[in-house]
C-alpha cells in the first residue's frame, strides 16, 4: 500500500472498515529507489523513508503507527519536516503506550513489535497482528482476507472450549442413561438375545470333537479352528413369512438363528481369503481326514463333512472293499433327533464328498413341527462322511429345488438394504477417491496441505489396522507362512493408511479455507493436545448422539410390533461374522478396527459433503443464484446417505428415522466439528459391534460389558478434560 494512515482508513455505511487510496500501491519488487520514498512521512517505515526498500513489513510498521494512535490518541512521532521524521523513525522509540493510557499488555506488545526498526523483527503479516490483538478472531480475519489459515492458526482458534460443570455433568448423565436404555432394549432387538446361546465356544468345540471321535475320526489334529456364523437363509425365511410372531420361532433353537462351526485337520489350515481368517469354507477341505462340523448353540449336530481317507484309492484288481450297513441312529442322536420319527426315502442328492453309501430321511423338527426337513447322509467304508439337515429354504443346487416357495424365495430386507447401501458406498467411494486424488495432487503441487498431520493420522491408521488384522488372522507355527501373513496384513494396512493420507491431503487444505471451525478440535488433537477441553466437548457431543441414535433405532425396530405388524430382522452384524464372541483377542481386534472405521467414515463423509458443496456452489454461480442456497449440499448429502433405508422391510419407519439421524450428524459435522463425528462413530460402533445383553449370567455378557466399559471410559474422559482441571463441586455447580 505504501501510504497506510488514519485518513486512508474509513468506515462504510454498514460499519465495515475499508482501506482506501491505493494510488501509491505497487507490486513487490516493482518500485524504483525514487518511488520508495513516496508517501506520508509521519507514517513511513524506516527503510521506506530512507529510500532503502519497501515490503509488506513496511505496511506492518505503518499499521503499528495507526494502532498506536488509535489506542493512545496521540501520534507516535511528531516532527516539522521530512529530515526530522527520518531521524525519529530510524533512531527513536515512541513513548511506551502504558505511560499514556491503560491498555492490555498483549495489545501493547504487538503494537511495539510492529514498530521494530528491523523489518525481520516485525510480525510476518496483518493476520499475525490480528491473532495477537485481544479479542481478535484471526480465523475470521484470514477468511475475510481470502487466505487459508495455517493448521497452527486453526488449532489456536475457537476459544478454550471449557464446558460449564452443570452442562457437562448433565451430558454425561444423559449419555450413560442412553447407554443403559440401549442395553435394556438389546434384549428385544439383538439377534444374539433371541437365540438360545446356552453353551460357550470352548464347550461346543469339545462337543464337536466328541462327535468326530464317535464317528471314528480320532487321529491327532494339527489344526482345530472354530467360530460362530449367522444362519442368514433362515433369518430371511422368517422375515419373508411376514407374520407378527415369526421371530418367536428363534427361541425354539431348531433351526438355530446362529450356528457354531468347527474344523479339524491333520495339517495347518491356511486361508486364501484376504481377511486372513479360516472359515468353514476357506480354505476348501482337501486333506484326507479333514473334518467340518456345524452345531446349533445347544451342541446338536446340523452338518458334518469329512474328506475320505482312502477316497481316491481304488481296490486291487478283481477285489472290492467290503462294506457294512452304517448305524445311522448314532448320527441322529448327535443331532438330537430320533430316527424312528423320520421316514426313509430314496436319496436324490449327491453328497459333496466321495461315498459308497447314501441315505435320506424326511420329517420335522421335534421342537418346531411346522418346518419340514430333509436329512441327507453318506458314508465311505463304514464311516460317516456326510450328514446335513436340509431345510426348505436352503438350495444347494438346482436339482434340490422341490418346493415352489424355495424357488421363489427372495433375500430378506436386510440383505436388500445392504446391497443397495453397498452400491451407494461404492459410488461414494469411487467419486471421493477420484476427486480426492485430483485435489491431493493439486495441493502437493501448490505446497498446500498439513503434511505433518497427514503423516500422523496415516501412521495411526496403519498401526491400528495392523494390530487389528494380526489379532483377527489365523496363525500357524510355520515361519514362512507367518512371514507371508505379516506381509499381507502389512500391505493391506499400508493401503488403508495411504488411502487416509490421500483423503486427508485432498480434504484438509480446503476445509481449512472453507470450514476451519469444523477441524479446530481435530487440529488440536493432531498437535498432541489430548487434554484440550474442546476435545472433551466434542466427545460429549458425539457420545450423546451415539447413545440416543442407537436408542431411537432400537425403538424404530420395535415400533411395527407395537402397531401389530411383523418386525424386521433382529439387529445383527451385516457381515455375519461373530468372531467377537470368541474371546478377548477378537474383542481387542474389533476395538482396533473400530478406531480405523470411525476416522475413515468421518473423513469420507466430510470429503463427500465438500464435493457436494463445491458442485452446488458452481451450479449456483452458473445460474446466478445467491450462495445462501448452499444448504442444498447438506440436503443432498442427507438424501444420498439415507436413500438405502427406504427400500426393504418397513421403509416408512426406518427411512425417516435414518434421514433425521443423518441430518443431525450433518449438523454436528458442520457446527461442532470432525472430532465430534468421529467420537459418535466410535461409540456407536462399540455399542453395536459387541454382543450387548442385560443378562449378566450369559456367557457372552463379559464381551458386551467390555465394550460398554470402554465407551464409558471414553465419555468420562471427555467429561474430565472438558473441565480443564476445574473441580466439579464448586460454587458455580452448587448454585446452578
Amino acid at each position: 500500500h505504501r501510504d497506510l494512515k488514519p485518513t486512508n482508513v474509513m468506515i462504510d455505511g454498514q460499519g465495515q472498515v475499508r482501506i482506501t487510496d491505493f494510488g501509491l500501491a505497487m507490486p513487490l519488487g516493482g518500485t524504483t529507489s525514487a518511488e520508495i520514498r513516496a508517501g506520508t512521512p509521519a507514517y513511513m517505515a524506516p527503510e521506506q523513508i530512507t529510500g532503502k526498500n519497501v515490503s509488506v513489513a513496511s505496511d506492518i510498521y505503518s499499521l503499528g503507527l495507526v494502532l498506536y494512535e488509535m489506542f493512545t490518541g496521540k501520534q507516535a512521532f511528531k516532527a516539522d519536516n521530512v529530515a526530522e521524521y527520518e531521524h525519529l523513525h530510524s533512531s527513536s522509540q515512541p513513548t511506551h503506550p502504558s505511560h499514556l493510557v491503560e491498555m492490555d499488555e498483549p495489545a501493547q506488545r504487538i503494537i511495539l513489535r510492529c514498530l521494530e526498526k528491523q523489518p525481520q523483527h516485525r510480525p510476518a503479516s496483518a493476520l499475525a497482528v490480528a491473532a495477537a490483538l485481544p479479542g481478535g478472531d484471526p480465523l475470521a480475519a484470514a477468511l475475510a482476507a481470502g487466505e487459508t489459515p495455517s493448521p497452527e492458526m486453526v488449532a489456536a482458534a475457537g476459544g478454550a472450549g471449557v464446558v460449564r460443570p452443570a452442562l457437562a455433568f448433565g451430558a454425561l448423565v444423559l449419555i450413560l442413561a442412553g447407554m443403559s436404555m440401549a442395553l435394556w432394549l438389546s434384549d428385544k432387538v439383538n439377534l444374539i438375545n433371541q437365540v438360545p446361546m446356552t453353551k460357550p465356544p470352548l464347550v461346543l468345540a469339545e462337543r464337536a470333537r466328541e462327535i468326530a471321535t464317535t464317528f471314528g475320526y480320532s487321529d491327532p489334529a494339527q489344526a482345530r479352528i472354530y467360530g460362530f456364523v449367522e444362519n442368514q437363509p433362515y433369518l430371511d425365511y422368517l422375515e419373508d413369512l411376514y407374520e407378527k410372531e415369526s421371530w418367536s420361532q428363534l427361541s425354539t433353537g431348531q433351526p438355530a438363528g446362529i450356528q457354531f462351526w468347527y474344523r479339524q485337520s491333520a495339517d495347518y489350515l491356511i486361508p486364501t481369503d484376504r481377511k486372513q481368517r479360516v472359515t468353514l469354507a476357506d480354505p476348501p477341505a482337501s486333506e484326507p481326514g479333514e473334518i467340518g462340523i456345524v452345531l446349533d448353540p445347544d451342541g446338536r449336530l446340523v452338518k458334518f463333512t469329512a474328506v475320505p481317507v482312502d477316497g481316491m484309492v481304488a481296490p486291487p484288481t478283481g477285489k472290492s472293499y467290503a462294506t457294512a450297513p452304517v448305524n445311522w441312529s448314532k448320527v441322529f442322536e448327535a443331532a438330537g433327533l430320533q430316527i424312528e420319527s423320520f421316514t426313509n426315502i430314496a436319496p436324490t442328492r449327491a453328497p459333496p464328498v466321495f461315498a459308497d453309501q447314501r441315505a435320506r430321511w424326511v420329517g420335522n423338527y421335534p421342537s418346531n413341527p411346522f418346518i419340514k426337513i430333509d436329512i441327507d447322509t453318506a458314508a465311505y467304508r463304514d464311516k460317516v462322511v456326510y450328514f446335513a439337515i436340509v431345510t426348505p429354504w436352503e438350495v444347494q443346487t438346482a436339482a434340490e429345488v422341490d418346493l415352489d416357495t424355495t424357488a421363489s424365495r427372495k433375500r430378506g430386507s436386510l440383505g436388500r438394504r445392504l446391497q443397495l447401501w453397498l452400491i451407494i458406498q461404492n459410488i461414494m467411494f469411487v467419486a471421493a477417491l477420484t476427486f480426492g486424488l485430483l485435489l491431493a495432487w493439486r495441493n502437493l503441487k501448490l505446497g498446500r496441505g498439513d503434511r505433518r498431520g497427514a503423516f500422523r493420522i496415516s501412521t495411526f491408521i496403519f498401526l491400528t489396522a495392523m494390530v487389528g488384522g494380526l489379532l483377527m488372522a489365523t496363525h500357524s507355527p510355520d515361519f514362512l507362512g507367518e512371514l507371508q501373513l505379516f506381509g499381507e496384513v502389512g500391505g493391506k494396512s499400508l493401503y488403508l493408511a495411504a488411502q487416509i493420507w490421500l483423503f486427508y491431503m485432498a480434504l484438509e487444505p480446503f476445509v481449512r479455507r472453507i470450514w476451519p471451525e469444523t477441524i479446530i478440535s481435530w487440529s488440536r488433537l493432531l498437535a498432541g493436545r489430548f487434554r484440550d477441553p474442546l476435545l472433551g466437548r466434542s466427545i460429549l457431543i458425539g457420545g450423546l448422539y451415539a447413545a440416543w441414535a442407537l436408542v431411537v433405532i432400537q425403538l424404530g425396530h420395535l415400533l411395527p410390533q407395537w402397531l401389530g405388524r411383523p418386525m424386521a430382522q433382529p439387529d445383527n452384524d451385516p457381515s455375519g461374522d461373530l468372531a467377537r464372541l470368541l474371546g478377548s483377542r477378537f474383542s481387542l481386534a474389533y476395538l482396533a478396527q473400530a478406531q480405523f472405521r470411525a476416522i475413515y467414515f468421518a473423513l469420507l463423509f466430510l470429503l463427500v459433503l465438500l464435493l457436494l458443496r463445491v458442485a452446488i456452489r458452481k451450479v449456483l454461480l452458473l445460474l446466478g443464484r445467491p450462495l445462501r442456497y448452499i444448504w442444498l449440499a447438506e440436503v443432498s448429502f442427507v438424501l444420498m446417505v439415507s436413500a438405502a433405508q427406504f427400500e426393504g422391510f418397513h421403509p416408512w419407519i426406518r427411512g425417516p428415522i435414518i434421514m433425521v439421524l443423518v441430518a443431525i450428524m450433518t449438523y454436528i459435522l458442520t457446527h461442532h466439528g470432525l472430532v465430534a463425528v468421529m467420537a459418535s462413530f466410535l461409540l456407536y460402533i462399540l455399542l453395536t459391534d459387541y454382543p450387548l445383553t442385560p443378562h449378566p449370567s450369559a456367557w457372552y455378557a463379559a464381551t458386551g460389558y467390555y465394550a460398554l466399559a470402554t465407551a464409558t471410559l471414553i465419555v468420562v474422559y471427555g467429561f474430565y478434560i472438558s473441565q480443564a482441571g476445574r473441580p466439579l463441586l464448586q460454587d458455580e455447580f452448587l448454585e446452578t
